[in-house]
């Protein structure tokens, strides 16, 4: 699902998805610059809040992909049963 935040929305929406979305943007700005080797002339959060305020920046939430357990190969050692742990020494056998 892809949004659009409206200067309206500013009221409604929560404050720390405010600052979510800005800093994703800020991110993203700054990885542009480095990229094509440009120097940035202002602040990126400042132009990320400046867009966010006019209502120029698209958003999508995205489900987290759940995470696969890593598969471990099975082999013969790992099959066979653990030795017992050895006994602590206590004063009678050490």
């Amino acid at each position: 699902m892809t949004d659009r935040i409206k200067p309206e929305d500013l009221e409604t929406k929560s404050k720390y998805e405010l600052v979510v979305i800005a800093s994703r943007e800020a991110r993203r700005l700054n990885e542009v610059a480095r990229a094509s080797g440009r120097e940035l002339k202002r602040r990126v959060t400042d132009v990320a809040w400046e867009r966010l305020s006019q209502g120029s920046l698209q958003y999508t939430y995205a489900d987290p992909e759940p995470e696969e357990e890593p598969q471990i190969p099975m082999d013969e050692a790992a099959a066979a049963p653990a030795p017992a742990p050895e006994e602590a020494p206590t004063p009678e056998n050490a």
